[in-house]
């Protein structure tokens, strides 16, 4: 789950980090990234992915089928499998 939600105390700095709008940012990097989206998440849609996606120059993007927000936790061995493949 979120850590937010074991350190509540954290919720001010959790609503400013996620509210930064870092599409510039991004725009200024060149270099191998991936963008892993889940296909459920129902925080992050898929056209965030891809909005970065085409702003990080030299970035993978990929979808994972039946993942939801945690996906690190849910589907974890999708998720080890790409991060092995890209590197």
């Amino acid at each position: 789950g979120s850590d937010l939600l074991s350190v509540p105390q954290m919720s001010e700095t959790f609503k400013l980090t996620v509210a930064q709008d870092v599409q510039t940012d991004a725009s200024k990097l060149s270099l191998d990234t991936l963008i892993i989206n889940a296909d459920k998440d129902p925080a992050i849609p898929l056209s965030d992915g891809e909005l970065f996606h085409g702003l990080i120059k030299g970035s993978k993007f990929k979808v994972i089928e039946s993942g939801s927000h945690f996906i690190h936790q849910g589907n974890t061995a999708d998720v080890a499998k790409l991060i092995e493949d890209f590197l």
